[in-house]
Formats: C-alpha cells, sequence, structure tokens
C-alpha cells in the first residue's frame, strides 16, 4: 500500500496535478501517522519523505510559505534521526523555496550547507550552478563566476554537455557583469557550440542575441584601453616636457646665483681696493713739521714755567709783550759831536 502510494503522488506531481499530489500525500501521511513504529519500523523516514513531496507540491502550486514549512518538517525529521540522505533532501528543497521566493542570501546559505553531502559531480554540478545563479542576481559577480567555474567543471568531468552549456552561459554572464567581455565572448562562443550539439535552438538564440552585446563590449572595451593608453602616452609626453623645464629652469637658476655670487666677489675686491688706495694717499708728517710742532709746544711750557715763578715787585726783563724802550731826546745845551767838528 505505501509503496504503491508513493509512486502516485510522484506520478500526479510530474504529470501536472499538484493539487492531487498534495491531497493524495495527506491521507497517506494522515494514516501512517495512525500507526506505531512497531507496526512500521521506517516510519519517521516515511514521515518524512511524505512531507517533502507535500512541500515540492506547495511549490508548484506557487504556495511558497507552506512548502518552506513542510520542507523544514522534513529537514527536523530527518536531523533527530541522523538521515543524512533526508537532510540534504530537504537543504536542496529549502533552497529552492528561498531561491523562488527571491531570497537569494537564505538560498545560498542553505544550499552552501549541502554542499559537505554531496555525492555525484551531476549533484554538485547542478547545486553549484544554483548558488551561482544566486550570487549573480545579487550582482556579486566574482562570486557568480567562481561557482559556475565549479559547475562547468563539474560537468565536464561527467560528460553532460547540457550542464556545460549552462556553466559556461553563467560563467559568459558574469564576466559581461565584471566588464570582461573578451572572456565573455569566449565563454558565450563555447557555450553556443554546446548547444547546436544538444540541438537547443532557444539556447542558441539567447547566446547569439548574449554574443552580440558582449561583441560590443569588447570592441567598446578596446577602443577605451586605446583611448587610455593614448592618454597615457601623452601624459608621459607632458611628464617629459614638464621635466625638461624644470631642469632648464634649475640650470638657469644656478646660473644666477653663480653670476650674483661672481658680482658680490667682484664687489668686494673693488671695495678693497678702494680702500687701500685712500690708506696710501693719506700724508705722513715730515721731520721739520713734527720739530716745529714740538717747539712750539716746548715754547709755550716755558712761558707757563716763567709765569709761575714770577714775584711782585720785581721788574720783569725783557719778555714778549713788553713795551719797546723810548729813545733820549737830544739836549739843547749840549752840543752835538757834529757842531764840536
Amino acid at each position: 500500500y505505501i509503496l504503491k502510494s508513493m509512486e502516485d503522488i510522484d506520478m500526479l506531481l510530474t504529470s501536472g496535478c499538484p493539487e492531487r499530489s498534495c491531497q493524495k500525500a495527506e491521507q497517506v501521511l494522515k494514516k501512517i501517522q495512525s500507526w506505531s513504529d512497531d507496526e512500521i519500523p521506517n516510519r519517521s523516514e516515511l514521515v518524512g519523505n511524505l512531507y517533502s513531496c507535500i512541500g515540492n507540491a506547495y511549490i508548484e502550486m506557487g504556495n511558497m510559505m507552506a512548502a518552506l514549512q513542510s520542507h523544514r518538517l522534513d529537514l527536523d525529521i530527518a536531523k533527530e534521526n541522523n538521515l543524512i540522505d533526508a537532510i540534504s533532501r530537504a537543504l536542496d528543497n529549502i533552497g529552492r523555496v528561498y531561491a523562488r521566493m527571491g531570497n537569494f542570501q537564505e538560498a545560498i546559505d542553505t544550499w552552501e550547507e549541502k554542499i559537505p553531502l554531496m555525492k555525484s559531480n551531476l549533484e554538485k554540478t547542478w547545486l553549484f550552478h544554483e548558488i551561482g545563479r544566486c550570487y549573480l542576481e545579487l550582482n556579486k559577480a566574482a562570486e557568480a563566476r567562481d561557482y559556475g567555474e565549479k559547475s562547468l567543471q563539474c560537468a565536464e568531468e561527467e560528460g553532460d554537455i547540457e550542464w556545460q552549456l549552462n556553466g559556461g552561459v553563467l560563467v559568459a554572464q558574469a564576466q559581461v557583469k565584471l566588464e570582461d567581455f573578451q572572456s565573455a565572448v569566449t565563454y558565450f562562443e563555447k557555450a553556443l557550440e554546446k548547444a547546436k550539439r544538444i540541438h537547443n535552438d532557444a539556447a542558441q538564440q539567447a547566446i547569439i542575441i548574449a554574443l552580440d552585446e558582449a561583441n560590443k563590449g569588447f570592441i567598446k572595451e578596446l577602443k577605451e584601453e586605446q583611448r587610455l593608453e593614448r592618454m597615457r602616452e601623452l601624459k608621459e609626453l607632458e611628464d617629459e616636457e614638464e621635466e625638461e623645464e624644470e631642469l632648464e629652469e634649475e640650470e638657469l637658476k644656478r646660473d644666477a646665483d653663480d653670476t650674483e655670487k661672481k658680482e658680490e666677489a667682484e664687489d668686494s675686491e673693488d671695495v678693497k681696493e678702494v680702500l687701500s688706495q685712500e690708506a696710501e694717499e693719506v700724508p705722513a708728517p715730515e721731520n721739520g713739521e713734527m720739530q716745529q710742532v714740538e717747539g712750539e709746544s716746548d715754547q709755550g711750557e716755558t712761558e707757563k714755567k716763567g709765569e709761575e715763578h714770577e714775584k711782585p715787585g720785581e721788574e720783569p726783563g725783557e719778555e714778549l709783550g713788553e713795551e719797546p724802550e723810548k729813545e733820549l731826546e737830544p739836549d739843547p745845551e749840549k752840543p752835538s759831536e757834529e757842531t764840536v767838528g
């Protein structure tokens, strides 16, 4: 009964009848919960599996909150019973719900918790691609590129062309956001080859459009690089000219300083020469003049001493400044020598 019921639930979900699938799963779940562990040894595992089916049906019906609740119940039961595969399944589904809700960071956190539990390259390819897609939605292009490259590598190891196509497109889209258009063109061209190999016309058309945009960006990038290179050359030329001008100015300044120092030295020599000439032109006193000056000095001292020694009542001798002696008038009664003769 249980195995037949599980097959019916999966068939209804895959055939596009999520409502009926959900109803069937809820009926079976209610019945199993009424049984004891002795009657069903793997009862917890079956209950978790039914919650997973109900959650997937809610996803298809667009009821994300109900889906999230069902998958969390599946995860709780798996962790309580240490069911590794069930834990991996629940984390996978919870991540898908978060991604569908637009909660990309929560989806990344949930899926990165699942990474150690992965077993096959195909599972890794899918998970790395989904994580990379979430990073791309968050505009974290570098992380998206890294996970895209991991997905592509696993797909190549697995030999899965379709996932090689998906991984290559993801890497190319991330490179476009990183403005590495040359690398983006390379990845888009390889992805286009994969799309042709598996005859995926829709993918071919989408890649051709994206490739055209990447080529335009690549051409623009080349023009920008050429412009920047030209600007660098002009800047280097301007720097060289400025350096030459600075050297010329320094040389002129040195010449001016040398000239100024030379002129100062010449002026100093001229001043010394003038002072030397003036010293030579001053006449030295002659011996006669020196003696005359000394004589006058001695005479003055002598007169000064004479005045000091002169006593009162004494007739002064014949000295300088004394009036000349008067001549005696001839006596008229006494004959002169001429008369006697």
